[in-house]
């Protein structure tokens, strides 16, 4: 009787010890499908981010674009300026010389 209640007992603790091995195996394959899951969401947010910073490189570099020619434009406006300053004292000039000539020329008689 102790011999069949010693392979009863064995028994039972046969089928425990298969019970915990099923179930670890259980949680063993859930962390497998858990880490390949999470394995392919930092794929994909890798890809989403090297996207994000292909699209940021090709930004900046329209911004560094678009600041050399607002540069090049501030130099063209400056020289622009400048050539409206001359034009403008030597229109002064003319208008002066006009005037120094018409007030020295004798009044001419209209038919």
């Amino acid at each position: 009787a102790d011999a069949a209640a010693k392979a009863k007992e064995a028994r039972t603790k046969a089928k425990e010890a298969e019970r915990v091995r099923v179930e670890a195996l259980g949680r063993v394959t859930q962390v497998q499908v858990d880490m390949s899951e999470a394995k392919e969401a930092m794929n994909a947010a890798l890809a989403r981010a090297e996207a994000d910073r292909a699209e940021l490189k090709k930004k900046n570099k329209q911004v560094q674009d678009l600041l050399a020619q607002g540069v090049e434009l501030a130099s063209k406006s400056e020289e622009l300026e400048k050539c409206a300053s001359e034009a403008e004292k030597k229109m002064l000039s003319l208008e002066s010389k006009c005037a120094a000539y018409e007030a020295k020329a004798p009044a001419v008689e209209r038919d």
